[in-house]
């Protein structure tokens, strides 16, 4: 499943990463987010049930939660639950009212729960970039 590009960065007021290069496990670059400085949210890690597990009803599922801004990741798991999501909203009126688009506009959800997080211990906002060996 291919990602969609993000909107923000520098046009949307948000500041440049910092950029970090490390030798650890090879050649690497770290582009890592200030989380204070992007301003308020609050993280959601939601657990939803489909009521079929059909591919074509999963792919839609998957392709749909592709093209939604607030979610941050998403995983198809094994367990209760098939996805668990992490979804990023500024407040909790704008994360229901995506609850409520996403049941309304996939039918094939059977319940989702909400776990609201409370305090962040720890969140990797870095991510590890290749460097190609020649660079």
């Amino acid at each position: 499943m291919g990602r969609r590009p993000r909107r923000g960065g520098p046009q949307r007021g948000f500041p440049p990463p910092r950029i970090d290069q490390g030798t650890r496990a090879g050649r690497f670059l770290l582009a890592e987010l200030d989380a204070r400085r992007l301003g308020p949210s609050t993280s959601f890690v939601v657990a939803v049930q489909v009521e079929q597990e059909r591919p074509e009803l999963l792919a839609q599922f998957r392709d749909w939660l592709a093209a939604q801004e607030p979610v941050q990741e998403a995983f198809y798991v094994t367990g209760d639950a098939d996805f668990i999501l992490v979804v990023c909203a500024p407040d909790t009126a704008t994360y229901d009212a995506w609850t409520a688009r996403m049941v309304s506009e996939n039918p094939n959800i059977r319940r989702f729960t909400t776990h609201v997080a409370l305090h962040v211990v720890e969140r990797g906002l870095g991510v590890p970039i290749a460097l190609d060996a020649g660079a």
